[in-house]
């Protein structure tokens, strides 16, 4: 198993970069912005330098506003497989958790 994309919920694009950013090492990424930003264009420039996406949701649509940098992993490292365990052992436990009704 492998996690290919995260997606963060973030109230501003800079929160996003920051919560986003903490899974470069392991896929691509993009936030979840409540509404597009008022500096978009610097945020698009910040978020292209990191190669973090920027999403909307409104009208019932995602709407990308800055697309994703393709993740291209560059070596294989114990922290990469921990983050496969570690996802891995949370879709489990939510599954069993629904699977018993709670």
């Amino acid at each position: 198993m492998s996690v290919r994309f995260a997606v963060v919920a973030a109230r501003t694009w800079r929160e996003g970069l920051v919560k986003a950013g903490r899974f470069a090492p392991f896929c691509a990424r993009a936030m979840l912005l409540p509404a597009a930003p008022s500096d978009l264009d610097d945020a698009q420039v910040q978020a292209g330098f990191y190669g973090i996406g920027i999403c909307v949701f409104s009208s019932g649509k995602l709407q990308m506003l800055a697309e994703p940098e393709r993740y291209v992993r560059r070596r294989h490292s114990s922290a990469q497989w921990w983050f496969a365990e570690e996802i891995y052992q949370q879709l489990t436990t939510t599954g069993e958790e629904l699977a018993a009704g709670g």
